[in-house]
C-alpha cells in the first residue's frame, strides 16, 4: 500500500512538472515587435488563435487608432505591465497604456470574432480604426476610471490584409494591470461555439458542486453527529461562487448591477475561507491522523485574510493573495503527507479520498502558478472539486450501505439477545445457581438498553467499573471499613457499578442528549432516573429468592446523586445514611463526567476534575472516600487513558 501510495504521489509530480515545463510550447504563432503574421493560417482548417506575443506598448497613454505611432515599446500579452522598464523605470500596477498589434491576415470569406476575457481592470478594444468592444471604463486616473469584469465576443468586418487592433487599458484598482487572458481569434461561429461551450461548462460544474453543497448540508440536518457533511457542503456552496468569479467572471455578467468591488471581495473571500474549510472537513474524517493545532492555525490565517479582505478596498488586499497561496501549497502538501499515513494506517475511505485528492491538488497548483502569469493554461480548480465530489459521493454511499448492514446485524443480534434474556430470566427462577452462573449476562443485558441510546456508554461504565473497584479495594484497609469492605463487596461493586443509570432508558432522547443547558422541568425529568433504575433493579430482585448483586446495584441507582450534606435527589439523605456503595460510585461517576465529552459540554482535564472533587469534601462527596481518592488520583488519570473514548 505504501508502494501504492508512493506512486500516486510520484504520479502527481510529474503532472506538475509537465504542467511547468509544457504549457508554452504549443506550436501556434507568435507577435513579434507588435507584428504577427497570419497570412498561411487556415481559420477554417486550424480554427482560431491565441494572439500572444510582443505587443505595441505605449506606457500613460490613449493614443487614437489614427495617430498610434509606428515605433513603440513592446510588450508580452498575455501578462501584467508591472515591473515593465519604460524609460529605465519600472511600471507601477496602476497607470495607463494603450496596446497595439497588426496582424497580417490570410483570405478568408467567413465573418471574424475575436474573445476577450480578463483585462485589469477596464478597457476599450478598436479594430481598424472602430470601435468593437468596451468593457468599464478606462481612465487616465482612478476618478476617471471604472473598473469591471466580463467575457466578451467583438466581431467586426475585415478590410483587406491587415488587421489593426488598438487597446486603450487602464487599472487603478487591482495590484496588477495589463491583459492577463489571451485574446483569441478566429471566425465568428468557432469563436461563439467556443464562448457558448466555455459557459455552458461552467455552470454545468457550478451546478454539480450546487447540488452536491445542498445533498451534503441536508445529510448533515438529518444527522448531525457527522460534521464532516456539514463542512463539505458549505465548501461546495464557497466553490461555487468562486467558479463564478474566476475564469470568465460569469458572476460579473449575470449580476451587472453588483458594484465590481463587491464581486471582487467575494473572488477572494471564497478562496480565502475554502481553504481552512477543506482541512477542517479532512480532519472531521480522519480526526486521529490530522493535527487540530494546524487546522486552528489555518482557520485563524484564513479569518485574518479574510478580515482583510472586508476592510480594504481592492488595490490593497490583492496584495495579500501570493502569501496566501503559499499558505494554500503548504496546507495542502500537509494534507497530502496526512494521507498518506492515514493510506498506510487503512483507514477506512483514505484511498480513494486521496484518490481524489490528487487532480485537484495538481488543478489548484495549476490555477495558482496561471494567476501568477507563470504558466497560461486557465483555472481549473473547479473540475478537480467536482472530480473530488464524486469520490466523497462514493465514500458516502459505501459508508451508508456498511451502516446499514451493521444496523441489521444489530437487529438480528438484539432479537437474538432478548430471546436469550427471557430464557436466562426463567432459569433464575429454578435455582439460585443458575442465577449466579448467568448473573454477568444479566446485568449486561440490562445495560445493553442504555448503550443503544448512547455510543459513549460502553467505555464510560467500563470506566465507572474500574474507579469504583479501585476505590472500594483501597477503602478495605481502611480503619472505619474492615471487616465490613471484602473482597466479594469489591468484586460486586465492580459488577453492579454499572447499573447507576439504568434508569436513563426511561428518559427521552430530546433530554437526555441535549446539547445545551435544561430547564428545570427537563432537570425534573432527569432526576427521576435515580427512582426509574432502582425501581427496575427491585422488581427483578422480588423475583429471585437468594441475595444478590443486584442489591448493591440497587443501592447505587437509588442513591448514587444524593451528597453527603443532604442537597442531593432523589431523597435528600445525608452522610452515612447513604449506602456506601452509592457514595463510592457518585465520585467516580463525577470525576468521569467531568473528564468526558458530553452532548452539552467538551472534556476537562484531569487536573481540572481532583479540584473539582477536592472542593465538594464534605459536601457532595464522603471525605473518607476523598482522601482516599486523592491518594489514587494517577491512577484514575491512567485508567481515563487506558479506557479512552
Amino acid at each position: 500500500m505504501t508502494r501504492i501510495t508512493g506512486s500516486l504521489w510520484i504520479f502527481f509530480t510529474l503532472i506538475v512538472i509537465a504542467a511547468l515545463t509544457g504549457c508554452r510550447m504549443v506550436s501556434v504563432p507568435a507577435a513579434e515587435k507588435g507584428v504577427m503574421d497570419l497570412r498561411t493560417w487556415d481559420f477554417s482548417a486550424d480554427n482560431s488563435v491565441m494572439l500572444i506575443g510582443e505587443w505595441g506598448f505605449q506606457w500613460k497613454e490613449f493614443s487614437s487608432p489614427e495617430t498610434i505611432q509606428t515605433h513603440t515599446d513592446f510588450i508580452e500579452v498575455p501578462g501584467k505591465w508591472n515591473g515593465y522598464n519604460n524609460n529605465g523605470r519600472d511600471v507601477p500596477g496602476s497607470g495607463y497604456s494603450t496596446y497595439n498589434l497588426t496582424i497580417l491576415m490570410p483570405e478568408n470569406p467567413e465573418p471574424l470574432a475575436l474573445r476577450i476575457k480578463t483585462i485589469k481592470t477596464a478597457y476599450t478594444l478598436y479594430a481598424d480604426g472602430e470601435q468593437i468592444a468596451a468593457v468599464g471604463r478606462p481612465g487616465v486616473d482612478a476618478a476617471s476610471s471604472v473598473p469591471r469584469y466580463e467575457s466578451v465576443i467583438a466581431d467586426f468586418t475585415k478590410v483587406g490584409d491587415r488587421l489593426e487592433l488598438v487597446m486603450h487599458v487602464s487599472n487603478y484598482h487591482h495590484r496588477d494591470g495589463g491583459i492577463w487572458d489571451p485574446i483569441e481569434l478566429g471566425t465568428e461561429s468557432e469563436i461563439r461555439k467556443i464562448h457558448d461551450y466555455s459557459h455552458t461548462n461552467e455552470i454545468l460544474v457550478i451546478s454539480c458542486i450546487v447540488i452536491m453543497g445542498f445533498y451534503h448540508l441536508t445529510l448533515y440536518a438529518l444527522r448531525r453527529r457527522n460534521p464532516a457533511t456539514l463542512y463539505f457542503g458549505i465548501l461546495c456552496i464557497i466553490i461555487a461562487i468562486r467558479t463564478l468569479t474566476v475564469g470568465d467572471k460569469y458572476a460579473f455578467t449575470i449580476l451587472p448591477g453588483v458594484p465590481w468591488e463587491i464581486l471582487h471581495k467575494l473572488d477572494y473571500l471564497s478562496f480565502y475561507t475554502a481553504v481552512p474549510l477543506f482541512l477542517l472537513y479532512l480532519r472531521s474524517m480522519f480526526p486521529r491522523d490530522f493535527s487540530k493545532k494546524v487546522v486552528k492555525i489555518t482557520m485563524i490565517l484564513g479569518a485574518v485574510f479574510s478580515l482583510f479582505v472586508c476592510v480594504t478596498p481592492a488595490r490593497i488586499y490583492t496584495w495579500s493573495v501570493q502569501v496566501y497561496q503559499a499558505i494554500t501549497v503548504m496546507a495542502f502538501l500537509y494534507a497530502a503527507v496526512v494521507l498518506t499515513q492515514a493510506i498506510r494506517k487503512k483507514r477506512e475511505g483514505s484511498v480513494i479520498l486521496a484518490i481524489g485528492f490528487l487532480p485537484l491538488f495538481v488543478l489548484i497548483i495549476n490555477d495558482i502558478l496561471h494567476a501568477n502569469q507563470i504558466i497560461i493554461t486557465g483555472y481549473y480548480q473547479p473540475w478537480g472539486m467536482l472530480t473530488f465530489l464524486c469520490f466523497q459521493a462514493f465514500i458516502i454511499a459505501r459508508r451508508y450501505a456498511t451502516t446499514l448492514h451493521t444496523t441489521e446485524k444489530q437487529a438480528v443480534e438484539l432479537s437474538r439477545e432478548i430471546r436469550e434474556r427471557k430464557r436466562l430470566h426463567d432459569e433464575l427462577e429454578l435455582s439460585h445457581e443458575q442465577f449466579a452462573e448467568s448473573r454477568l449476562g444479566t446485568i449486561m443485558g440490562l445495560v445493553k438498553l442504555a448503550e443503544f441510546r448512547d455510543e459513549d456508554t460502553g467505555t464510560h461504565l467500563e470506566r465507572i467499573q474500574e474507579y469504583s473497584r479501585l476505590l472500594a479495594a483501597a477503602l478495605a484497609d481502611h480503619a472505619g471499613y474492615k471487616g465490613y469492605i471484602t473482597g466479594e463487596y469489591v468484586h460486586d461493586i465492580h459488577q453492579s457499578s454499572i447499573l447507576h443509570d439504568i434508569g436513563k432508558v426511561g428518559v427521552p432522547d430530546a433530554i437526555l442528549l441535549k446539547p445545551g443547558p435544561l430547564t428545570p422541568e427537563e432537570f425534573k425529568v432527569i432526576k427521576k432516573h435515580t427512582i426509574n433504575g432502582g425501581d427496575t433493579i427491585r422488581n427483578i430482585e422480588s423475583r429471585i429468592s437468594v441475595p444478590s448483586f443486584l442489591s448493591l446495584g440497587r443501592e447505587i441507582a437509588y442513591s448514587h446523586h444524593e451528597k453527603w450534606d443532604g442537597s442531593g435527589y432523589p431523597q435528600g439523605i445525608k452522610g452515612r445514611n447513604i449506602p456506601l456503595s452509592a457514595r463510592i460510585v457518585a465520585l467516580a461517576d463525577v470525576y468521569d463526567a467531568v473528564t468526558s465529552k458530553r452532548p452539552y459540554k467538551e472534556a476537562y482535564t484531569h487536573s481540572y476534575a481532583v479540584s473539582v472533587i477536592k472542593k465538594g469534601k464534605g459536601d457532595h462527596f464522603d471525605p473518607d472516600i476523598v482522601d482516599i481518592f486523592m491518594l489514587l488520583a494517577d491512577r484514575f488519570e491512567s485508567i481515563r487513558k487506558e479506557i479512552s473514548l
